[in-house]
């Protein structure tokens, strides 16, 4: 015979521990993907910022399953690694401001380190490559 969890107080309270874990799991998820899209955002409309600044035409800002994208004219090898480690940099000014909120300060440390990774189209692989084109063209 199975008793109910309204005659058994123990299993009353493990239910309710249950559901509060499962609420807490979800209320961290939610935490996490909004720290990501304000991280990836931040990281680049910095992009973007920079482009303008250095006179580089923005012609299109968009969202595919890789993640967000910046489309722009071309620049000259300097302009473009400026552009290029702008968005890696917003991230690592985000970790030491916002330390305080632990979530977001590591998403924003994954996203700065997996994007100065050299790989395939990723910051640090189009860094590596300006970085070669601006010393050999004697602009250090």
């Amino acid at each position: 015979m199975v008793a109910s969890v309204q005659e058994n107080p123990l299993a009353a309270l493990l239910v309710s521990k249950l559901v509060m874990l499962a609420l807490g799991v979800v209320k961290q998820f939610i935490l996490y993907i909004l720290c990501c899209f304000i991280a990836l955002l931040a990281h680049e409309a910095m992009h973007a910022a920079i482009a303008l600044a250095l006179g580089v035409k923005v012609k299109k800002f968009g969202l595919s399953w890789q993640g967000p994208y910046l489309v722009r004219e071309p620049g000259s090898p300097r302009k473009n690694l400026l552009i290029t480690v702008a968005g890696p940099l917003v991230n690592i000014i985000l970790i030491a401001t916002w330390f305080w909120l632990p979530t977001f300060a590591i998403t924003n440390l994954l996203l700065a380190v997996s994007n100065m990774l050299p790989i395939h189209s990723s910051d640090g692989a189009r860094a590596c490559v300006l970085l070669m084109r601006v010393k050999d063209s004697g602009l250090c």
